[in-house]
């Protein structure tokens, strides 16, 4: 079996993993059993934060067009556009989705251990791969140590990172 341990690119532009064929490919095939998909709790949160974000950007721009369209229209006409859903509202779809791929078994969520901080402290100070110069670099080790644990406490065999860069 393939282990597939995913960065958070590879779902910036599909959190739900459902619109893009590759990350509806990986699902089925670890729906399938073929493979088994990874992320780390940071990467989920970041998916969520990135998710939460782009959505509160997009609805800033919906509404400032809306109020220009609105300008233009009669006194009591209602707004042209009917919010059914909010931000929150989709950032608890996503939650709930992650969620759901966990409970079947789909998705295994690496947790971090506090335990590998002193090193990554070292690495960090000493401008040790993976730390170059790079702003988000101390999350990236964060996760990238998480996956090397994991991988190593339970003895992964054929494991991948799957990064979009």
């Amino acid at each position: 079996m393939l282990h597939v341990f995913l960065d958070s690119n590879v779902c910036f532009t599909d959190p739900f993993m459902e619109k893009n064929f590759h990350n509806r490919l990986l699902v089925e095939l670890a729906e399938k059993g073929l493979i088994s998909l990874y992320i780390s709790e940071v990467v989920k949160k970041e998916v969520i934060n990135n998710f939460e974000k782009e959505l509160n950007k997009q609805y800033e721009e919906i509404q400032k067009y809306e109020g220009k369209i609105t300008k233009l229209l009669p006194e009591n006409e209602r707004p042209p556009i009917a919010w059914t859903n909010t931000v929150e509202e989709y950032v608890h779809k996503l939650k709930g989705r992650l969620e759901e791929l966990e409970d079947y078994g789909y998705l295994d969520i690496v947790e971090f251990n506090n335990n590998m901080l002193p090193e990554l402290v070292e690495r960090s100070i000493k401008r040790k791969k993976p730390f170059t110069e790079r702003k988000q670099e101390f999350r990236d080790a964060i996760i990238w140590f998480s996956y090397v644990n994991y991988v190593f406490e339970k003895n992964l065999p054929f494991c991948n990172f799957f990064n979009l860069q």
